[in-house]
């Protein structure tokens, strides 16, 4: 009788332990893949702290001449600039998009501005 209690716990605990094994794998799959929670938040993460670079840009070079060009931007987000001002564009996984520009705005847009240079 001992014995088989003692079988019994062995494959119980295999048994949980799979199941926590693969709750971790389908979470980190989850958290991680292209459109994860946690790769969506650091991609969110980036672009504000772009938009920042492109403020700072502004203030030590007067104007936002090459903004797009000098500040190392990633490759997701779409800049453009006329020297008075600048548009950035993010992509997202729901296929709208987070733009933001020089005038403040910052919004959730279902649409390209395409070369506008205002997220409207």
């Amino acid at each position: 009788m001992g014995t088989i209690r003692k079988y019994l716990s062995v494959i119980v605990q295999g048994l949980l332990l799979g199941f926590l094994t693969a709750v971790i794998v389908i979470s980190a799959q989850q958290a991680f893949s292209p459109n994860g929670y946690l790769r969506v938040w650091w991609k969110e993460l980036t672009f504000d702290n772009t938009l920042q670079a492109a403020f700072l840009y502004q203030k030590r070079n007067v104007d936002y001449v090459g903004v797009c060009e000098d500040t190392a931007f990633p490759g997701y987000i779409y800049c453009i600039e006329n020297g008075d001002a600048f548009k950035l564009e993010m992509r997202l996984a729901d296929d709208s998009y987070l733009c933001a520009d020089s005038r403040g705005n910052k919004q959730i847009l279902w649409h390209t501005t395409g070369d506008a240079l205002v997220c409207e």
